[in-house]
């Protein structure tokens, strides 16, 4: 009699799993880190399909290889950590020789959920740009106008806070050359930022959710580090920066 009943338990316990709805399974499952995704993607195909899902809501990691001593590769591999697969993009086209060498950067749309690699030749002024939508029945490059001319720096590591990726770029009709471009994933829109005037760096982070970067200050007589400055963007569209400035005391 006991067996019975724990069996009878045991049978209701995995029905009332079984009814959890779909809605309310993938709420949770956006809710976890990627190792658990990527882990909980194994327990039934149905969460498989879930997680595997383009429209899954949630913006997975995704990471695109470059080797930035060799921009000639023209296949780039985008791998995966959630469902630990690689992707082979298609080639990318070159209308001249100026797209001999290319820059690639990576966003994410929130509202759309879908990740896009941005493709710039390498060092050389921007007039198009290519795009290619991963996880959509896009099978080559689609071409897009730029309407800020650039091009990109030796180091133009993108970076992307809600839906816009930035990078450092050249734009020589500015009185410093230098500027911050960004790239709305979702509208595809290019946009120019100007830097501070004390501008001495090359590589964009992320502090507290926004956009900013660190200027090195070097000592005139031992050509040491003495001072920071962290820049912190606070409005894109009026161009102003913040400030912190660290000091270094010998």
């Amino acid at each position: 009699m006991e067996l019975k009943e724990k069996k009878k338990k045991t049978n209701y316990k995995k029905r009332r799993i079984q009814y959890i709805p779909t809605d309310l399974t993938i709420e949770i499952l956006s809710r976890l880190p990627e190792k658990s995704v990527a882990r909980f993607s194994c327990v039934s195909k149905l969460w498989l399909s879930i997680t595997t899902d383009p429209s899954f809501p949630r913006p997975r990691l995704v990471l695109c290889f470059q080797n930035y001593y060799d921009s000639t590769l023209r296949t780039p591999p985008v791998w995966n950590p959630s469902t630990r697969k690689f992707i082979t993009l298609p080639t990318i086209p070159r209308p001249c020789k100026d797209w001999k060498k290319t820059t690639l950067l990576l966003g994410y749309d929130p509202v759309e959920c879908k990740h896009k690699v941005v493709c710039i030749p390498y060092k050389r002024i921007c007039y198009v740009c290519r795009i290619f939508t991963l996880g959509s029945a896009q099978e080559s490059w689609r071409t897009i106008k730029v309407n800020h001319k650039h091009h990109s720096g030796m180091y133009a590591y993108g970076r992307c806070i809600e839906g816009v990726i930035y990078y450092i770029a050249y734009n020589r009709h500015q009185s410093r050359g230098y500027v911050v471009m960004s790239f709305d994933v979702g509208s595809e829109n290019f946009d120019m930022i100007k830097l501070p005037s004390e501008f001495y760096g090359d590589k964009l982070i992320i502090y507290k959710g926004r956009l900013a970067y660190f200027s090195e200050i070097i000592h005139r007589t031992n050509y040491r580090i003495n001072h920071r400055i962290l820049w912190i963007l606070e409005d894109a569209q009026k161009h102003r920066w913040s400030r912190q400035d660290f000091f270094q005391h010998f």
